[in-house]
């Protein structure tokens, strides 16, 4: 009997095929596990990893936190031995206060070794703080050499090791930040070889599947190194990305520019709006800064409302045409919350190689930059040693500025004022100078900025209207009516006691309020519009004069213009001296004359530097010139010298200077 063998053929190729069906459903799942488990694996590294770096970051930005702090002690205590104040004193309990919450932080917080140190630094900081307190005590009981002998030892050596310490923990934080940086990376390129392994084994579902995997620790990498609400690089990355630029800088020998940028009164959008609308104007901010700039361009979010901008290949001069390029951008109108916001923001900029040499420096010095840019009111400064109050020459001219008002340093230098219809000298201005005994004559930009900072310029302001009024009235008696002309300060002119220190001085001298005229910036106006109108009118009613110097630069409104009780515009010399080549300034120039005239007042154009500046002024119908035209600023003797030879724009002026 035969057997028919076709079913069992067909069974058995039937089980075949079911077999391999399920070796390979075996296979692919077996696939899928691995590659699941694989990524699940890669994930969580990542994320323990992405931890550990927010956790070491946290640690580190600690560290550097308690040594900006300890550096702004032991500075605070230097500049206390120059010039006692309580301000000083108010910093001074600001920082151990700042300085304590870090080390808190770290007690609490950070590894064990780090917990340890904090509170060794903890407690050797509280005898520094008490031998500063013993040191500070000295100077309020006037006995400046033991003040001096405790700061040396044992403040300063104290401070000295301190600051040692923690800047070598804030240093070894960093290195395992970029150590930690670098091993996510060898794990991202490890994950990436094995997800294209595996897909070359796996079907197409797989090879979605693993995609998946790679876009998520693509995420995790990115939440590491961008700023969560902004999604811009954060602070680890940039220091990443200016690395690489200086690096391309070196090696092509072109520059490179660091912006950083502070947000203008955001702590009033978030005490008034609320967190939320916050970090939407923060978004925005980002959007219009990203906007702002070139693809190769990176824009930053350190944290807060600050950000950072890496121009590479950029100059100085590039710098700052990009920093107003973004301030441009940031007054666009903006609604928040149905809230229209005037939006401004203080930008500081460091180039390569010329401001630092790496991206840790380039950082700081774009943040002095950006600080003192905020304290001025200028919107952006490229960064000057100058305004460094950690620089070697400020320090020393910190503690020099005290001994010249007291050892009679100080000169005063007067330039010409004349009348532009008669040419008639009918005033100077007074500008000090400082006969530095290892410096040579130095300018007031070199050491004005420094009184503003440390309260001396309270006594400063005093000297120079005590010397220029003392001037005023040894010429009156002399026979030459001269009014005299002195810059006042934003402190001074927020000043409420000041109307009665000027009054004071007017006094003593016996000289006429008319003969005096004080000059104020638009920006120190605008600084506290309400009580800077107070203390000028208070001005005013003494019949002294009052003008309003730099007219052009700033940012005064209108509305604020006719209210302030001011006799004189200043035309700013930088668009006196661009009139016969800049349309644009010839303009600006004539609104101005228009605008004075308008108003009541009377309009000096300064930087007069030509015979044919002086020509066309007086054809406009400005008032009065100041120049070298006239003459530079020189000490009294050599004015007067010069006021007896008639070599003027107009005929006999030293005559005519006489009533």
């Amino acid at each position: 009997m035969g057997v028919d063998r076709s079913g069992s053929g067909i069974r058995s190729v039937d089980v075949r095929s079911r077999v391999l069906l399920r070796v390979a459903t075996a296979g692919l799942v077996a696939v899928l596990i691995s590659v699941t488990g694989g990524a699940i694996w890669a994930a969580a590294a990542v994320d323990a990893a992405v931890q550990e770096i927010e956790h070491i970051s946290g640690q580190g930005d600690a560290w550097v936190r308690a040594d900006r702090e300890i550096s702004q002690q032991e500075s605070l205590g230097h500049a206390y031995l120059a010039d006692p104040s309580g301000d000083l004193q108010l910093a001074l309990r600001g920082t151990n206060q700042s300085l304590a919450v870090a080390l808190d932080y770290l007690i609490v917080h950070g590894e064990p070794d780090d917990a340890a140190a904090a509170r060794q630094i903890k407690a050797k900081h509280a005898q520094s703080v008490h031998d500063l307190g013993r040191m500070l005590a000295a100077m309020d009981a006037g006995d400046t050499a033991l003040a001096r002998r405790i700061h040396e030892r044992p403040v300063h050596p104290a401070y000295a090791t301190l600051q040692h310490k923690i800047r070598a923990f804030a240093d070894l934080e960093q290195q395992e930040v970029t150590e930690k940086l670098a091993e996510l990376r060898r794990r991202q390129h490890d994950l990436r070889l094995a997800s294209f392994a595996a897909a070359a084994v796996g079907s197409s579902a797989l090879g979605v599947f693993l995609l998946l995997v790679v876009g998520y620790q693509r995420r995790l990498v990115r939440q590491a190194l961008h700023d969560p609400l902004t999604g811009l690089p954060n602070r680890e990355l940039l220091a990443d990305r200016v690395g690489q630029a200086i690096r391309t800088a070196d090696r092509d020998l072109h520059p490179a520019a660091l912006l950083l940028l502070d947000l203008d009164r955001f702590k009033d959008v978030n005490d008034t709006l609320g967190h939320h609308h916050g970090d939407q104007l923060l978004i925005q901010v980002s959007q219009r800064l990203g906007r702002a700039v070139r693809e190769a361009d990176t824009v930053a979010r350190l944290g807060g409302d600050e950000f950072a901008v890496l121009l590479p290949g950029a100059t100085a001069d590039g710098a700052s045409a990009v920093a107003d390029k973004l301030r441009t951008a940031l007054h666009q109108p903006l609604s928040i919350g149905g809230v229209a916001l005037d939006l401004d923001a203080s930008i500081g900029v460091a180039v390569y190689p010329e401001h630092g040499s790496d991206a840790a420096e380039l950082l700081q010095h774009a943040d002095v930059a950006m600080y003192a840019a905020k304290q001025a009111h200028v919107g952006f400064l490229v960064y000057d040693p100058a305004v460094d109050e950690h620089s070697p020459k400020r320090l020393a001219l910190l503690g020099g500025l005290r001994r010249a008002l007291d050892h009679g340093e100080l000169v005063l230098h007067y330039q010409p004022k004349a009348d532009l219809g008669s040419g008639r000298i009918h005033g100077v201005e007074a500008l000090v100078r400082w006969q530095h005994p290892e410096h040579g004559l130095l300018g007031p930009g070199e050491f004005i900025p420094l009184a503003e900072r440390t309260g001396l310029i309270h006594p400063l302001t005093r000297w120079v209207l005590d010397a220029a009024l003392d001037q005023a009235a040894r010429w009156r008696h002399a026979g030459l009516r001269l009014s005299v002309a002195v810059n006042v300060s934003t402190r001074s002119l927020l000043d409420p006691a000041f109307p009665d220190q000027v009054a004071g001085q007017l006094t003593t001298w016996q000289v006429p309020p008319g003969l005096l005229m004080l000059e104020v910036t638009e920006s120190a106006v605008m600084a506290e519009p309400d009580r800077a109108l107070e203390v000028l009118g208070q001005l005013h009613t003494l019949g002294v004069g009052l003008a309003l110097d730099d007219f052009g630069t700033g940012y005064s409104s209108m509305a604020y213009l006719k209210q302030l009780p001011v006799d004189e515009l200043k035309i700013d010399r930088s668009f006196v001296s661009q009139m016969a080549t800049s349309p644009s300034d010839a303009v600006i120039v004539r609104s101005t004359i228009d605008l004075g005239h308008n108003l009541g007042l009377r309009v000096v154009a300064e930087g007069v530097e030509t015979q044919h500046a002086w020509d066309e002024l007086a054809a406009l119908g400005c008032d009065t010139a100041q120049g070298y035209l006239l003459g530079r600023p020189v000490p009294a003797p050599e004015l007067e010298q010069q006021l007896n030879q008639p070599t003027r724009p107009a005929a006999d002026v030293a005559a005519e200077a006489r009533p």
